[in-house]
């Protein structure tokens, strides 16, 4: 422009702060390549994210947002660059079935994106809460993206992440950020994952749905002094029925098929199918629901249980019948663990414990590993959980059942494993919780004899815990009389120092500071 002077200094200016750019994409670039690799990400891939976060305007966020924010769905008739096209059939709510022309490049392009985004934000934690409006409003739309499965799972399952990068910057006091903020986030995040639960008309993406809906709940349990996690009475009362609807749906599409596989039989037959098994999908679907109801139920306690004793049991009760499908029977047990686990706080379960006990004890003599995997759990769950509803009585039977698991043949071979883990774990709760039901000689030897505790890393986290802690209290029951059982306790206890896998790194100190104090003693 011939009516503007630049002087030396604007030149110089413009080539330092030129030179500044160049210096924070340089540095972008290698912690974009630094942050690929440890994804697993191969060389093309990184390079692609790494050209994502530095093309950018500093300050404007990564450019992973400009191609999910990208305008078009893929449909665009312009193909000069030749991109490689595909004709699909999708399913578009309020317009039924539509075949469309897809490119198929920039629909790949768009899913990539969403997930660079999502995996940037829970990769920089905090640091990226300059960006979370902006990528919010990328992903939010996206959600309900009509041409793309992956691109919807893509872009709920980062809202979640949005929202804990809201709270963490909270927390460490960064600039804009407040609790006003990050209850934003996690009500924007629920109302978008939602909506698109209740058109999802892909049962598969269904439940990643779900799944990013688990994972928005669950983050009031991760940062539980935080109340702007907390998800306000109108979104848990959509939550429920959302997932009300998903069930009634699911259960509709089971009796459309049972109807006509009796008026066609014999495919199923020759496939190996047993009759009235049910379809992966939808026996996926129904534990995924109860994943999600379990962490509204850890999240929000008994104050949540009558919505899901109104809206949710009903479901769940033909399930627990002796005739329902093993993959149903664990679906229906493991909400009933999850109401024994997490409303037991002024005997909001108490009501459904009695009939449990019994559901339970059956369940867990069940040929089906998972089914009696999940049983094992519930029991022990109530020998925590269960206060004065779980008998003496009921507790000695239980103890029993137990018993009768870990001893079985084969308990600790195959698929068999994992549940007689959880059976000695829920052993453990009883000479924990109430050693009463849990006589020492019948119980202890056979327990210690089973440790170290190696299928099931979760529940072997939790034995070598109740070891250390039976062993701190100096349990009569544990050491037996005039401690003859010490030389048992001594090797568990070194078994859970020597592997590491198998507990953490506070109880492996316990149980070395044990050890130590009982060479001590015995000197």
């Amino acid at each position: 422009d011939p009516g503007v002077s630049v002087t030396d200094a604007d030149l110089a200016a413009a080539a330092e702060g030129a030179a500044q750019v160049e210096a924070r994409n340089a540095a972008a670039r290698k912690d974009a390549l630094e942050l690929a690799a440890a994804h697993g990400f191969g060389p093309q891939e990184a390079e692609a994210f790494a050209r994502a976060v530095t093309r950018k305007v500093p300050g404007q966020g990564p450019a992973a947002g400009d191609a999910a924010a990208a305008a078009g769905t893929g449909e665009e008739e312009d193909d000069e660059d030749g991109d490689e096209r595909e004709d699909v059939v999708v399913d578009i709510p309020g317009l039924g079935h539509k075949r469309i022309s897809i490119r198929t490049s920039a629909i790949e392009e768009k899913a990539a994106a969403c997930q660079q985004l999502s995996t940037y934000a829970s990769e920089l934690k905090a640091h990226f809460f300059p960006y979370v409006q902006e990528t919010a409003s990328v992903l939010g739309p996206l959600v309900s993206f009509a041409y793309s499965e992956e691109v919807r799972v893509h872009a709920a399952a980062g809202l979640p992440v949005l929202a804990e990068v809201s709270e963490l910057a909270c927390q460490v006091g960064a600039p804009g950020a407040s609790g006003e903020v990050t209850r934003g986030a996690v009500q924007y995040a629920a109302t978008q994952i939602l909506e698109q639960v209740k058109e999802e008309p892909d049962i598969q993406t269904l439940c990643s749905l779900l799944e990013s809906l688990s994972a928005l709940v669950e983050l009031s349990g991760r940062y539980p002094a935080a109340e702007a996690l907390r998800l306000p009475d109108p979104v848990l009362d959509g939550a429920t029925e959302a997932i009300r609807a998903v069930l009634a749906e699911s259960f509709e599409r089971r009796r459309e098929a049972a109807e006509e596989e009796e008026g066609n039989p014999g495919p199923g037959e020759e496939e190996g199918e047993e009759p009235g098994e049910v379809d992966d999908e939808e026996a996926s679907l129904l534990a995924t629901c109860v994943e999600c109801v379990g962490q509204l139920l850890k999240a929000y306690g008994s104050p949540y249980l009558p919505r899901v004793q109104a809206q949710l049991v009903p479901f769940f009760q033909p399930l627990l019948d002796a005739r329902a499908p093993a993959t149903d029977r664990t679906s229906a047990v493991c909400l009933l663990d999850d109401i024994i686990e997490h409303c037991g706080d002024q005997g909001a379960s108490a009501p459904f414990l009695e009939p449990a006990l019994s559901v339970l004890a059956s369940c867990a003599q069940s040929p089906d590993s998972a089914l009696r995997q999940a049983a094992v759990y519930g029991l022990g769950a109530a020998a925590e959980h269960g206060g004065a509803a779980l008998t003496p009585e009921r507790a000695r039977e239980a103890v029993a059942v137990l018993q009768a698991v870990v001893a079985a043949p084969g308990s600790r071979e195959g698929d068999s494993e994992t549940a007689t883990d959880n059976a000695v774990s829920a052993l453990g709760k009883f000479l924990l919780h109430r050693p009463e039901a849990a006589p020492a000689e019948q119980v202890v030897p056979a327990w210690l004899a089973y440790l170290p505790v190696e299928g099931d890393r979760l529940e072997a986290c939790a034995v070598h815990e109740q070891l250390c802690a039976l062993a701190e209290g100096r349990s009569a029951d544990l050491l037996g009389s005039g401690g003859q059982r010490l030389p048992e306790v001594a090797r568990a206890l070194a078994a859970v120092v020597a592997r590491e896998g198998l507990s953490t790194a506070e109880t492996r100190a316990r149980a070395a500071r044990l050890l130590a104090a009982m060479a001590r003693e015995a000197q």
